[in-house]
């Protein structure tokens, strides 16, 4: 393991590689609108025609195929300047998402190992709030039977209470881990849970976390319960 992480941070971007030439935009522009007065020139005609007649609706198809035979012209002389681009960005889309799924995948087996330990903190504290609560019940039963045979007023025992959440840690390398918790549901047996949480035989997720959200911790067939989660900034 690497002794300082900020090395991830500190590494310098690569340049972009350079090796791909394109048609500069203005020259590409300048071949496709040589198409531009046919293309005024049918919309005119268009928008003059009347189609009342036998003859007239055949001129209509006709026209309408023009179109879409100069759609289909343009589209491939786009495609002549933009193939080798489309092509580039493709492949390195698909290359670079190797990568980048090895790191999500090891993002979550971090954010795995970072929830289980704020868990674990979680029931230490609660054993230890458990252990200092029977302690300072054993020794308010001390301090009554004591003010009770000097016929006094015996004081309170202050709460002994642990912390309930972790709080924000920053990192060396500057980094903010937050615990974040939100409430989630497993779904246990739908034929238990009630029609109103239903849409036709399966469950309405969207209401069922609306209410959820809302503080209702019981629906029967679901277990409700917190989710202990970290967030990095």
């Amino acid at each position: 393991m690497t002794e300082d992480p900020r090395y991830l941070f500190d590494s310098p971007i690569p340049e972009s590689p350079s090796g791909l030439e394109l048609v500069p935009f203005e020259s590409a522009a300048d071949v496709i609108s040589t198409y531009k007065p046919e293309i005024l020139s049918i919309k005119m005609a268009a928008e003059g025609l009347v189609v009342d007649t036998d003859e007239a609706f055949k001129v209509a198809g006709t026209m309408e195929q023009g179109c879409k035979r100069l759609i289909k012209a343009i589209d491939a002389k786009r495609d002549t300047y933009t193939k080798d681009a489309e092509e580039y960005v493709k492949n390195l889309k698909t290359f670079s998402k190797s990568f980048t799924e090895d790191l999500k995948k090891t993002v979550d087996i971090l954010r795995g190992k970072m929830e289980q330990r704020l868990a674990f903190v979680r029931i230490e504290n609660l054993k230890a709030e458990a252990a200092a609560k029977k302690v300072q019940e054993e020794l308010q039963a001390k301090i009554n039977a004591e003010a009770l045979k000097l016929n006094v007023e015996a004081p309170t025992v202050p709460d002994i209470k642990m912390p309930d959440r972790q709080g924000p840690i920053r990192t060396d390398a500057g980094v903010t881990i937050s615990e974040v918790r939100t409430w989630k549901y497993e779904l246990l047996d739908i034929a238990q849970v009630e029609d109103k949480w239903l849409i036709p035989r399966t469950l309405d997720r969207p209401a069922v976390q609306k209410a959820i959200d809302g503080g209702l911790r019981e629906i029967k067939g679901l277990r409700i319960y917190e989710h202990i989660g970290v967030r990095t900034r």
